[in-house]
């Protein structure tokens, strides 16, 4: 897989953590887990991926929280209120 250094710019520390960490503040409830070399990736109890390609879980965690980074953001701060008032439950943390 070609190297996806660019995707990661818009992210502290580059670190795939930082993607779950704004996916989940939009509460998407990301989950990664490796087991017996095969990756799995849930939001929740949903099973988005399985893969043994770690590259592969960082494509799809790092597009999924790029689209929500390229938001301006005042736009992002009322999707999270959206998102927040939806759920039924009090802002979490941004």
């Amino acid at each position: 897989m070609p190297n996806m250094h660019f995707w990661k710019e818009p992210f502290p520390n580059e670190s795939i953590e930082e993607g779950k960490k704004l996916l989940n503040a939009l509460r998407w409830n990301i989950s990664v887990s490796k087991t017996r070399g095969t990756w799995t990736v849930h939001a929740g109890h949903q099973l988005l991926l399985k893969t043994t390609c770690e590259e592969a879980v960082e494509a799809l965690l790092y597009g999924m929280a790029l689209s929500y980074v390229v938001m301006p953001t005042q736009v992002l701060n009322e999707f999270r209120k959206v998102v927040d008032r939806d759920a039924g439950e009090p802002s979490l943390p941004h």
